[in-house]
């Protein structure tokens, strides 16, 4: 028997062993082979794994359970019938069985430890399959739903372990039938249908709110109760996208083939456009009662539009002619409303590529409300005809009186012209007055940004005079509009965050938030809370993050999900959010949503789309990095001047992209970044600081240390002296002028420099990747002191860290060369020898690296 293939595909076999032993048995073979199709390794195991049973069904061990545990090796399975009712565990007593999965067991049983009386799902693992990866697979979905909160999603209670160590997992229990079993018991129309799938995407848009990707929706896992509540359950296989999880990969495919994605097939990276494929599947099911990919390969069958789905059930059966017609009409009838809006949210939702469905369970839902509300749906592209035929449908009794009424207008409109006149007048008057106050609002607002050195020509000075009499102004002025105040408020902090003068902008900031908390419109709020989060990012990243995440969930719901703030929003938090966990996955997730939403969305989002172009560059391969790297720079530069920082921090991100394969070009277009921020803004200022440092850095990379030095003490003696407080900065400078000193016979003061370095981290982010970087730095500047046993005290667990850290396979290399130097140096050739072959695939690496600690 094929072990490895039935370990890899374990969920697959068990669900078709389970379907096969409702038949009778000579028709399982054919059921098999219908099922599995052009499969022939799963096809012929599954054949196997049927005969087996069979035997095992004259043996008296007719149990699937049994059979796969003895495939697996395991001694001691579950018996069929399983807990026994009446079975205590933990609090619970167990009822009865009520379902069996891939990997578990679920039993109706009852709270009865005496507090109180609830009646509750058991989930128990299954005996003779609690292996530690599916343990750790149970362990993940206690924790995942742990994370989730919302009334369509089924609820963890309690959990525990068995008194023989499997864990099991308490819920909310869900008397209901499937969603479509439902919907056809109830004879619902299509507007109860598409209202039931609204519950069921809301619900999987707040999983994903939590950053959690189901990956197996399908009618089986959406229970309805009497009541019409819908309830999402097992998120056995779900994906949570967060340090630790498991990743998806192409050995360990947990999934449904009939309702899986074409990326899930493929085993290629999940995501949550998986849940929109599979929401679409759903949603046409329910509509039809069928699926819209024929088979098992999505990718390879192209789909079929609800609409003519439906017209599948026609009567095929002989049959009076009279009925046949009466039966014809129903399916034709079906057709017809579906053709149109449904047949195009459909085909959206199912597109083979992820990044063409729609970008968010919330965006389907969106067009699913837009269709019952009779408005356009975005699905389609929309010309004039189409929208006026909606906005008829929308209003037919209405367009039909005012027709009618149209005469009647005129011969009215004739007694009522002095009225008219005089109310014209009026309305006249209020369009002046409201013209004069947005005249003088972007005057003070214009008046307040021309302080931003961009526009002044880099007079430092005369700037921050400009913005502390403007706040001065402010203070004693009384704003009657709160949101005019508001802006006053967010320009000001804006151009001194500008200006690097952090401490005004987030006081500036605080109060237009403050403001426009009670009184300012959604989108205001938004974006005042971006800009605060923004300002916050080197000093309180707890804060800071926790500020973009209300900013985000603000303008999603205030402006729909594929507005371009909430690109632009996603873009800024997942720069913030990296800065600790560079590789975390939800860094990936946003970017990728960001830049989607900021190439569709209506209007002139280009130099925020070019922040996103230029955020997803980092950690892909060289040719795909630069590319978007230079379309971010030319974007900009269709947007700005030459002289400008935009312009610049772009050079910047090409020439960091650009360095492992073009180091002398990178150098280049580094120091003319560096240029253009100098002449902006002097040398004492943040962003001309970050330019010197990363120039620096490159420097320091292709060794060239007495260019680089310098560099580092001035940066490093500057960034002291103007922003004290701002300590990682600093850590990064010192980190950058430890290795250089050490690279040129002075070990023992790059030693004291990467020690207060390492301090610096160990307080302010204890937690970051920086951490075991800078120690391995440390440990290489104490071997080149000959202290050998000291640095590798240091130097080996901080080497495994980064090893098992979110890392790129650059930094990752960086470690092992100096574990080799050390054991080389120490005389210890065997060590060093066991770790080259390791260096070697490290130096395979093919991404390009977000900037190193000493280039920031």
């Amino acid at each position: 028997m094929n072990t490895r293939l039935l370990w890899d595909r374990w969920d697959e076999v068990d669900r078709l062993l389970n379907a096969a032993l409702d038949l009778p048995a000579a028709e399982r073979p054919a059921y098999v082979r219908r099922q599995i199709g052009e499969d022939a390794p799963l096809r012929g195991l599954v054949l196997q794994l049927v005969q087996q049973l069979e035997a095992g069904e004259r043996a008296g061990m007719a149990s699937p359970v049994n059979l796969l545990a003895a495939a697996f090796g395991e001694a001691g399975s579950e018996p069929a019938a399983g807990l026994k009712p009446g079975t205590v565990i933990g609090r619970y007593v167990v009822l009865s069985r009520r379902a069996r999965g891939g990997m578990a067991t679920v039993y109706e049983a009852e709270r009865s430890d005496g507090v109180y009386r609830q009646r509750v799902a058991l989930k128990v693992l299954r005996r003779g399959l609690d292996t530690e990866d599916l343990i750790q697979r149970f362990v993940n979905e206690r924790q995942i739903l742990s994370s989730l909160n919302h009334p369509n999603i089924a609820k963890l209670l309690d959990g525990g372990s068995t008194p023989d160590g499997r864990p099991y997992l308490v819920m909310e229990f869900v008397d209901g039938q499937p969603i479509t079993a439902y919907a056809d018991a109830h004879r619902l129309d299509i507007r109860a249908r598409l209202t039931l799938f609204l519950a069921v995407a809301h619900a999987v848009h707040s999983a994903h709110r939590q950053l959690v990707v189901h990956r197996d929706i399908k009618p089986s896992n959406i229970l309805v109760g009497a009541d019409g509540q819908v309830k999402l359950l097992d998120f056995g296989i779900a994906k949570l996208i967060a340090e630790g999880s498991e990743h998806t990969s192409v050995g360990m495919r947990a999934l449904t083939p009939e309702y899986a994605s074409p990326e899930q097939l493929r085993g290629e990276t999940i995501t949550t456009a998986t849940d929109v494929y599979q929401l679409g599947l759903l949603l046409c099911e329910l509509l039809t009662g069928v699926r819209p990919v024929p088979g098992r390969s999505p990718s390879a069958v192209p789909p079929i539009r609800p609409s003519r789905l439906a017209l599948r059930s026609m009567p095929n059966a002989p049959e009076p002619a009279a009925r046949a017609a009466a039966r014809a009409t129903i399916p034709q009838r079906l057709a017809r409303r579906l053709h149109g809006d449904l047949d195009l949210v459909v085909a959206k939702a199912i597109r083979p590529e992820p990044e063409e469905r729609y970008p968010s369970a919330d965006g389907l839902a969106g067009d699913v409300r837009r269709h019952l509300e009779g408005l356009p749906v975005l699905a389609h592209h929309g010309s004039n005809i189409y929208r006026a035929r909606k906005f008829v449908g929308r209003h037919r009794w209405g367009v039909a009186g005012a027709a009618a009424g149209i005469a009647w207008l005129l011969t009215y409109a004739s007694t009522v012209t002095v009225q008219n006149r005089r109310v014209a007048a009026e309305r006249d008057r209020a369009e002046r007055e409201a013209r004069k106050a947005e005249q003088v609002t972007e005057f003070m607002v214009d008046l307040f940004h021309s302080a931003d050195p961009n526009r002044t020509g880099g007079d430092g000075i005369t700037a921050r005079e400009l913005l502390d009499d403007g706040a001065r102004q402010l203070d004693e002025t009384t704003v009657p509009d709160p949101v005019v105040r508001s802006a006053m408020q967010a320009a000001i902090g804006n151009s001194y965050f500008t200006l690097g003068l952090y401490e005004q902008a987030r006081t500036q900031l605080e109060r237009a938030v403050a403001t426009l908390r009670t009184t300012g419109p959604p989108e205001a709020l938004a974006r005042a809370l971006t800009a605060l989060a923004t300002a916050l990012r080197l000093d309180d990243r707890p804060r800071s993050l926790e500020i973009f995440r209300e900013a985000l969930q603000l303008a999603e719901t205030s402006l729909g999900p594929d507005h371009g703030l909430v690109g632009e929003i996603l873009t800024d938090y997942a720069t913030a959010f990296s800065f600790l966990r560079p590789d975390d996955p939800r860094v990936d997730e946003m970017q990728a949503r960001a830049v989607a939403i900021l190439r569709a969305a209506p209007g002139d989002w280009r130099s925020q789309l070019a922040s996103a172009l230029t955020a997803r560059a980092y950690g892909r391969p060289p040719e795909i990095a630069m590319e978007r790297a230079r379309e971010a720079l030319e974007i900009r530069r269709t947007i700005h001047p030459e002289r400008h920082t935009a312009v610049a921090a772009s050079l910047s991100d090409l020439a960091l992209i650009a360095e492992p394969v073009d180091p002398v070009g990178a150098d280049s277009l580094m120091q003319h970044a560096l240029d253009i921020l100098t002449s902006l803004h002097g040398r004492r200022h943040a962003s001309v600081l970050g330019a010197m440092n990363n120039l620096a850095a490159l420097r320091r990379d292709r060794g060239a240390y007495l260019e680089a030095e310098p560099l580092y003490v001035e940066t490093l003696a500057l960034r002291r002296e103007l922003y004290p407080d701002q300590r990682v900065p600093q850590a990064f400078s010192l980190y950058g002028l430890g290795l250089i000193m050490t690279e040129t016979g002075r070990p023992a003061e790059g030693e004291t420099r990467l020690r207060e370095a390492l301090q610096i981290l160990h307080e302010e982010v204890p937690g970051s990747p920086l951490v075991p970087i800078t120690r391995t730095a440390l440990g290489h500047a104490i071997a080149r002191q000959n202290r050998f046993g000291e640095a590798e005290r240091i130097l080996l667990p901080a080497w495994e860290e980064t090893l098992e850290g979110p890392l790129n396979n650059r930094e990752k290399a960086k470690g092992t060369e100096r574990l080799i130097s050390l054991y080389e140096a120490w005389g210890r050739l065997t060590r060093a020898d066991r770790y080259r072959q390791q260096l070697d695939s490290l130096r395979g690496a093919t991404t390009v690296a977000p900037p190193s600690p000493g280039g920031s």
